[in-house]
């Protein structure tokens, strides 16, 4: 199964056919109470609990633990190859591990930061045994176990026979009533130990101010919100805001004494140009007066021009309209007529010749009265024709006048006209050459950059910024890096560290289990010895070390309480009737008070093991202080001046739109 939830919160009975996972949720829930893996049950033959629990990189067992004042979280991982622990401060949730697409995350930064979501946080990797045995157990006095007491299931500094108890009764052995009572009695037994109030009086002397230090830390507004933390994270923005805003001003103060030294020095040059282009413009200004005097002499000219021709313009108009009232283009119509009215004469002639041949009598009837019409038309045409060479005449003489005034007025105006066009003509060339020079300046104008220095200043300095960005991003990726290598390097050191100090520790925790089995045995014999055969024995059979104890088993039959021994007539060489030399057998047989005095010695052994122990913990724990204080130091500098150089990265977007804004402000003056 991916995934699944298994409540113990009560009485639970796992019933299935073989192979459906029963023994293997037992043996996981036996794993969080005594968290070794070689007391699991599981036979030799089959995968080892790190392959078969946790085979991939997404392989997890969660524990909810639920206590009095609420809830929390165990997981176990893999780390480094074998099974390692982290606590979170909170109840179990699915969607830590699980996601909208029902897969699991092997990324336990992603995990990390969906519990800080959701309110809770994370403990760092515990990959001791020991270590978690005693964050759950109790035995939390170490310095370095201080911050776990929280997830602490009972108080217990001798609590090593408990997880054994609960191993016995998860595997089905040693499960006699009496044992487990005797055991956890025994667990629970903290005589030994006198709590030095002193101590904790010194720890304890500015406890409640420090306290009220660390909640205003934690204590929440109504919308769930650290007012404090929310202050101070903002004082810190500000604070960082106004180191790089000093730094700024450093810079901008620099720039400004570079800039006015710069202007003082064109100062002088500046006044002489401008000294300069004064007198220019008064010199433009004087001619562009005497071009307005001569403009204005020559308009005067040609106004009064333009009078006389309008004034000789006018009489034509006015001659135009008497001959106009005396039908002039009708006598000139009938005058353009006369030949073809003479052709048509001769043919209607010819016609009426040959109409009066035959009718000749009618003819000379008719002849007086055409040579009386002939008459009065040739006297018609006579007057006519007189009429009309007095009107041409009358005519030629007044086009003539005209023709002769009008001549007058083209010499005059032509004259007037060659004079003037002298006179432009000299003034063009004056204007062309001025025109000429002016298009000069005006190329001049055109191609020179006016605020070019202004201009190229902005520019500069936003391809200075852009690189500058470009350089402080670069610096800041490079910072990450290098105190991601940092920490990958404590971290490899502190694994190196713990591995070297954990084969120690490992070898001295199997020296230990094997004097605990040894321990174990010492005990069931001294606590059985009362009553039972060796007891008796002693008490009634002297020197049975010589005789029955060369062949007794020390468990099945000297320390056994059921045989209910009896002296017999034949004394105390016989066993069941037969008689055995027993002088050549060699056995050391311990008496109640060697197997006590064993007891005690492997009792101090064991005691010297966990000092031992304890010592090297203690050891590991500041070497790897040691290590960790010393990278922290680099990546804590490393932190401050990436911090300053991220500031830095808001503040150049800002300093790159006030550039532009200038750069087309004075792109807009060009």
């Amino acid at each position: 199964m991916p995934y699944a939830e298994v409540k113990v919160d009560g009485n639970v009975h796992f019933i299935g056919t073989q192979g459906v996972g029963k023994s293997t949720l037992l043996r996981a829930v036996l794993f969080f109470y005594n968290a070794d893996k070689l007391r699991l049950g599981i036979p030799k033959e089959k995968k080892n609990f790190d392959s078969f629990y946790l085979p991939f990189a997404n392989s997890y067992i969660v524990y909810e633990v639920m206590r009095e004042n609420g809830a929390y979280t165990v997981v176990v991982t893999k780390s480094m190859g074998r099974a390692a622990f982290r606590f979170i401060d909170a109840p179990y949730r699915k969607e830590w591990f699980v996601d909208d697409k029902n897969e699991v995350s092997a990324d336990w930064s992603e995990i990390r930061t969906r519990v800080s979501e959701s309110g809770g946080s994370a403990s760092s990797l515990i990959t001791g045994y020991d270590m978690f045995r005693d964050i759950i157990f109790g035995n939390n006095r170490k310095p370095e176990l201080l911050q776990f007491r929280k997830y602490a299931i009972v108080e217990s500094p001798r609590y090593q026979n408990i997880p054994r108890t609960i191993q016995n009764v998860f595997l089905n052995s040693k499960l006699d009533a009496d044992f487990i009572k005797d055991t956890i009695i025994q667990s629970m037994d903290d005589n030994e130990f006198v709590i030095d109030l002193s101590y904790y009086r010194s720890q304890i002397d500015t406890f409640e101010q420090e306290y009220s230090d660390v909640m205003l830390w934690m204590k929440q507004d109504k919308s769930g919100v650290v007012p404090v933390k929310k202050q101070a994270d903002i004082v810190i923005g500000k604070y960082r805001t106004l180191l790089f805003s000093k730094k700024q001003i450093e810079e901008g103060r620099a720039e400004l004494n570079y800039s006015e030294k710069m202007a003082r020095r064109k100062l002088p040059e500046l006044e002489e140009q401008i000294v300069e282009l004064k007198r220019e413009a008064e010199r433009y200004t004087r001619l562009l007066g005497e071009e307005k005097d001569k403009f204005d002499n020559e308009r005067d000219k040609l106004i009064k021009q333009s009078g006389i021709i309008d004034s000789d313009l006018k009489k034509i108009r006015d001659k135009r309209k008497y001959y106009a009232s005396e039908r002039i283009d009708e006598v000139i119509s009938r005058v353009n007529r006369e030949p073809v009215l003479k052709y048509e004469q001769e043919s209607l002639f010819k016609v009426y010749n040959e109409l009066t041949n035959t009718y000749s009598d009618v003819i000379s009837k008719y002849s007086l009265m055409e040579q009386r019409l002939d008459a009065g038309f040739a006297k018609f045409e006579n007057d006519t024709n007189t009429k009309i060479l007095n009107l041409k005449g009358e005519l030629n003489g007044r086009i003539s006048d005209l023709m002769k005034k009008s001549n007058e007025q083209s010499d005059e105006i032509r004259s007037v006209y060659e004079e003037k066009l002298k006179n432009f003509s000299d003034s063009k060339d004056f204007l062309l050459e001025e025109i000429s020079d002016l298009k000069q300046q005006k190329t001049r104008v055109e191609c020179s950059v006016h605020f070019k220095d202004e201009i190229n200043g902005c520019e500069e300095r936003l391809r200075n910024l852009s690189s500058e960005e470009k350089d402080t991003a670069m610096k800041v990726d490079c910072m990450k890096l290098e105190c991601d290598r940092l920490r990958q390097k404590s971290d490899d050191e502190t694994s190196i560290l713990e591995r070297k100090f954990d084969r120690e520790i490992d070898e001295i925790l199997r020296h230990r289990k094997q004097l605990d089995a040894e321990i174990e045995s010492l005990s069931f014999l001294i606590n059985n010895s009362k009553g039972s055969f060796c007891e008796w024995l002693d008490n009634n059979k002297p020197g049975w070390q010589d005789s029955i104890g060369k062949i007794a088993d020390e468990k099945l039959i000297l320390y056994n309480q059921n045989l209910s021994p009896e002296l017999v007539a034949d004394g105390g060489n016989s066993i069941f009737g037969v008689k055995i030399k027993l002088a050549e057998v060699e056995r050391d047989l311990r008496s109640p008070e060697q197997l006590k005095a064993e007891l005690e010695t492997k009792s101090s052994e064991r005691e010297a093991d966990t000092r031992k122990i304890n010592l090297l913990k203690e050891e590991k724990t500041k070497q790897a202080e040691t290590i960790k204080n010393k990278h922290r130091k680099q990546i804590s500098a490393l932190s401050g001046e990436m911090r300053l150089l991220e500031v830095q990265l808001q503040q150049y977007p800002l300093q790159v739109k006030s550039l532009t804004a200038d750069l087309v402000s004075w792109k807009r003056k060009e």
